[in-house]
């Protein structure tokens, strides 16, 4: 259970990071 909310946490902020990538360019 606790890998499976690490991961949801690291997938969370792997798309956020990508849209703020995204919204730079």
């Amino acid at each position: 259970m606790k890998i499976k909310v690490q991961t949801r946490k690291l997938a969370a902020g792997c798309s956020k990071h990508r849209f703020e990538v995204a919204d730079g360019s």
